[in-house]
Order: structure tokens, then sequence, then C-alpha cells
């Protein structure tokens, strides 16, 4: 299992190089299953 941010984008994962703006750091990737019909709160971070 490789995870999501150690793909490089060409091949559908999440790295980039070079990439300061839009880099993961050291947070992971996760993944979310919503049942049609039904609500849920996602919390985002995002720097100030």
């Amino acid at each position: 299992y490789i995870p999501a941010e150690n793909i490089p984008i060409q091949y559908g994962g999440l790295k980039r190089e070079k990439d300061e703006v839009f880099s993961v750091g050291e947070d992971v990737v996760s993944d979310i299953v919503i049942k049609a019909g039904s609500t849920e709160n996602v919390e985002i971070r995002a720097p100030k």
C-alpha cells in the first residue's frame, strides 16, 4: 500500500515537486464515506 500523499500528481496522487503552497506537510490524507441522503461535517484545516 502506498499512501496518496506519496504518489506523484501525474499518477493520481497528491505529491508535487517543489510545491510549498499545496504541500501536505506532516498531515495525512483521509477518506470519508458518506451515505446518500445523509449529512456530515467535514473539518478542513487551513493555515491563516
